[in-house]
Formats: C-alpha cells, structure tokens, sequence
C-alpha cells in the first residue's frame, strides 16, 4: 500500500451557492470531521484548514461541560453536550471562527476526546484535495 493510500485527507468542494465546504476523512476513508460552516472563498476554505492542520495539536481544551468552565483563549477546542446529551467538539481558530467540527455526537466525553485526537493525528500529515466529480 502507497503511503498516501494509508494518509487522511481534507475534501472540499464548491456549494450550489458559490461557497466551499471539506470534510476530513481518516486514512480508513471514514469521515472523521467537517468544516464549522461554510467558507466563501478558496483561500479562505484553505486558511480554515491550514487552521487546524496547525492548531488541533496544541489547541487547549475547554469543557462547557463543567460546572466551573476554566475559559481558554483561542484557538482552542470546545466541548459540550448537544440536546440529546450527546458529547461534542469544535475547534476554534485564533479568530473565534469554528474550523472543525464532527460529523456525530459521542455518548461519552473520553471518547469525544479521542475523536479530537485523532483529528490532530490525522490533519497534520493530510493531503489537501478537490472532490472528484
């Protein structure tokens, strides 16, 4: 097996409307996470990677599940809890702008912090590539 055929990779495409969008898959080819919104721009789809290819690492968490939040500065993963009590992320960039977010909730927060993980593991050595058609 190729060393790229064992490597993540980020996705993106262009919307209907004009705007790009990526999701990272793991070297399995599963998706792992997408991007928090949308971006309006290819260079700026591609600052939002370059964003958490360089901060899910080192980014300091903080956990809005606490009782006492320790709030962090940016940029800075953020985990809660969504509406069906399902633990989840985001990874903010040093602009407050969400970049990273997962495609579904965890039942647990150890495993939400896994998931952030092996973000970090897999952004670092990344390809970065246009979705085929």
């Amino acid at each position: 097996m190729e060393d790229n055929q064992r490597r993540g990779k980020f996705v993106y495409r262009k919307t209907e409307k004009g705007n790009y969008v990526y999701k990272l898959y793991a070297a399995n080819h599963k998706v792992i996470a997408t991007n928090g919104g949308t971006y309006s721009s290819l260079s700026s789809l591609k600052t939002g990677i370059n964003s958490v290819i360089k901060n899910a690492e080192t980014a300091p968490i903080e956990d809005q599940t606490l009782i006492k939040v320790v709030e962090q500065k940016c940029p800075k993963w953020v985990i809660f809890q969504d509406a069906r009590g399902e633990f989840r992320f985001r990874l903010l960039a040093s602009n407050g702008q969400v970049v990273c977010t997962p495609n579904d909730g965890y039942l647990s927060k150890d495993a939400c912090k896994v998931g952030m993980k092996s973000i970090a593991k897999t952004a670092v050595n990344a390809d970065v590539v246009a979705e085929e058609d």
